[in-house]
């Protein structure tokens, strides 16, 4: 889901958030009015939501269907991970 639509921050990520900002709160705007680093500025002050991008030719709002299957994930010879 990219931003850069009109109240959010630039698609390319160069706008800083504000201290403290949690990545999967301001991801696509998950609620409105959310506080810009500038004092005084909001996001999303038009409501939640994004501007819709393609990633190699496929629209990434609304997303598109899942044909099932499962992800498996293995840690391998990874020692640190049980320290």
């Amino acid at each position: 889901c990219g931003y850069g639509g009109n109240n959010q921050p630039a698609a390319d990520c160069s706008t800083e958030l504000p201290d403290g900002a949690a990545a999967n709160t301001y991801s696509c705007g998950h609620g409105s009015n959310l506080p810009a680093r500038e004092p005084g500025q909001f996001f999303w002050t038009d409501g939640p939501g994004c501007k819709d991008k393609m990633v190699v030719g496929v629209p990434t709002n609304p997303a598109p269907p899942r044909f099932g299957g499962r992800i498996l994930i293995s840690f391998e010879n990874l020692p640190w991970l049980h320290e």
